[in-house]
């Protein structure tokens, strides 16, 4: 799950020193013709990328709203519904997160710095927080992760300490060694794997239809990579591939979460100039900036997808996602605000706080893997309800309304 923010992360980072000559906007859009557009990636075509009709739309709605209700029931729906005796949260605590909770779900994405603020102010986590409450639960799997750590066995590509609100390193290598056990005990169960798959489709479908786009291009290439993923003879060439690039273990954390969700935000933090030279340009008007935009992106995804050395490999068909995706996230981060704006910072607040609450020992126990495993899915739900509920109320309910002539 969770695929659409490796968009943003593929084409900010550097891979050939094809993209390093592409030096600005100019060159952007003189990579290649614009007739070229439908052949893009092989088989992109630009009508997946224009708007579309308001019976498409409304039939886009409809299927959204109609798959979110037939999710794939989880074999921990049971629990996830009832407070586990042995749970590290207080009463107070648990309240006071449940009304942050029901605070975000309400609020809109302009209220980012307020939200986050009211997240930070709770006492900072700790390993010494989990045990004074706790006395009496011996945090067995995170005992394993700090030996494993005093070993040096756990290996990372890069230390992402403070951004998961960790004290220092150390517990930060030793969460990650629990958490890849965790999240291993999680997805042996094909039901959550469906359910992992299907709401991160789910997602990424409602953002494009606050951009009013044609999901079809996405929803094809989409089930491709998932297809490919599932075949367990694609994983020694995908490891190989992502060995390339860093990435120490093919593992759902060290993969989606990582390489594809935190780079993503990194980045996202940090545009590239070759885009923030578009959008900053006070001379042109929005629609030609949105135009420029996506002739920058899919130029860069066809030189990238050239260069790969597998062309039908994982990589290749991160790519052929990220193509049918990649421009409305940018022109949502950096552009106007719209409902695409919110939509898509609003994605991101709930992704940052999934982040957090992973490596917090309030909120998931570090006791048993079987443990972790169902606390996992607990917040991960969480943050799909959370997501998809704020996108029918704010956004997805009004689209109809809005595309509907006066």
């Amino acid at each position: 799950m969770w695929f659409y923010l490796c968009s943003y992360q593929a084409i900010s980072s550097p891979q050939s020193s094809q993209v390093d000559s592409v030096k600005d906007y100019g060159d952007f859009l003189n990579v290649h013709d614009s007739a070229d557009f439908p052949a893009l990636l092989g088989h992109l075509s630009v009508s997946n990328h224009e708007r579309v009709s308001l019976d498409k739309l409304e039939e886009q709605l409809q299927s959204i709203v109609c798959r979110v209700h037939n999710l794939p029931e989880l074999p921990l729906d049971a629990s996830i519904s009832d407070c586990d005796d042995d749970t590290l949260l207080t009463d107070d605590e648990g309240n006071e997160r449940r009304r942050v909770s029901e605070c975000s779900n309400a609020s809109d994405t302009e209220s980012t710095t307020s939200w986050f603020s009211a997240r930070d102010s709770w006492e900072i986590r700790s390993t010494d927080f989990a045990l004074d409450k706790a006395p009496n639960v011996r945090l067995e799997l995170y005992e394993e992760g700090l030996k494993a750590e005093d070993r040096n066995d756990v290996a990372y590509r890069t230390l992402r300490t403070e951004r998961v609100e960790c004290h220092s390193d150390k517990e930060y290598i030793a969460k990650l060694h629990c958490l890849r056990i965790g999240l291993a005990e999680l997805t042996r169960d094909d039901t959550v794997k469906r359910w992992m798959e299907e709401s991160g489709r789910l997602m990424i479908e409602s953002i494009l239809c606050a951009a009013g786009r044609n999901c079809d291009g996405f929803k094809e290439s989409y089930e491709k990579l998932v297809t490919f993923c599932r075949n367990d003879e694609n994983w020694s060439t995908m490891e190989e591939e992502l060995k390339s690039r860093k990435v120490v273990e093919v593992t759902f954390f060290d993969v989606v979460i990582d390489f594809v969700l935190m780079d993503a935000f990194e980045h996202l933090e940090d545009p590239p100039s070759k885009v923030t030279a578009i959008t900053d340009n006070r001379w042109l008007g929005d629609s030609l900036k949105e135009s420029a935009i996506t002739t920058a992106v899919w130029s860069i995804l066809k030189i990238k997808r050239r260069s790969l050395l597998r062309p039908n490999g994982f990589i290749a068909h991160l790519y052929d996602v990220c193509a049918h995706i990649t421009p409305d996230l940018a022109w949502g981060f950096l552009g106007p605000d719209t409902p695409l704006k919110n939509s898509c910072y609003r994605f991101k607040e709930e992704v940052v706080e999934l982040l957090a609450s992973m490596f917090n020992l309030r909120r998931v126990r570090y006791t048993t893997k079987e443990q972790m495993a169902e606390d996992l899915i607990k917040v991960m739900r969480e943050r799909f309800k959370s997501f998809m509920g704020y996108m029918h109320e704010r956004v997805l309910k009004n689209q109809l309304q809005v595309a509907t002539p006066s």
